[in-house]
Order: C-alpha cells, then sequence, then structure tokens
C-alpha cells in the first residue's frame, strides 16, 4: 500500500499546476489536494497540497529543487517573514491593550 506525502503547499493553484504538470511529465503520479475547492475569484480558501507517493518522493523533491528551487523558499526567508508577523501580532496586542484599558477605565467611572 502506497501512502502519500505532501511534497509543496501551495496558495496559488496555478502553481501547483505547474509543478503537477511537470512531474507527470517526468512520469510521477500526483495528487493535487484540495485544487477544486480553491479556485475562488477571491483568493484560496485552502491551500491547495501537491502529493506524491512515498516511493517517489526523494525523486520528486529534486526534480522540483533543480528546476524550480525558490518554491522552497530560504531559511531566511522563512525567518523575515517570523519577524514581520511577530512585529505584526505585538503591534495587534498593544493596540488591542490600549483600547480595552481605556474602554475598562470608561466603564469604571460612569459606575463609580
Amino acid at each position: 500500500m502506497a501512502y502519500l506525502e505532501t511534497l509543496l503547499t501551495y496558495s496559488v493553484p496555478s502553481e501547483a499546476e505547474v509543478d503537477r504538470a511537470f512531474l507527470e511529465s517526468e512520469g510521477i503520479p500526483v495528487c493535487l489536494l484540495n485544487a477544486n475547492t480553491s479556485r475562488n475569484e477571491l483568493g484560496a480558501p485552502f491551500f491547495v497540497r501537491l502529493q506524491v507517493n512515498q516511493e517517489d518522493f526523494p525523486r520528486a523533491y529534486q526534480l522540483i529543487r533543480e528546476h524550480n528551487p525558490s518554491r522552497f523558499g530560504s531559511s531566511a526567508k522563512v525567518a523575515e517573514l517570523d519577524r514581520q508577523l511577530k512585529r505584526a501580532l505585538l503591534r495587534v496586542a498593544s493596540v488591542a491593550l490600549a483600547v480595552g484599558l481605556a474602554v475598562g477605565l470608561i466603564i469604571y467611572l460612569r459606575h463609580r
């Protein structure tokens, strides 16, 4: 029994379709999970997962890595995205705290 492994996850369905076609042209069967549910004018509500059989995973990884290494990103890019996300969350938390304190103070002063 063959199990599927997720090779890549996409937010843009057309990118998944390109990689699917490429891998299939190399003789590797591919399954695109959520491919049909991601067709939406407002953006993909679900990420599309490109999945291959476990035994095909190393070859599929190598092929995509050689022909389109940008699909896997870089550790520097991941670290930068992580920093940006943490900064944004800190800003949201700061504003929420300030608003909460202001509302609490107003309620306290009104019912005093």
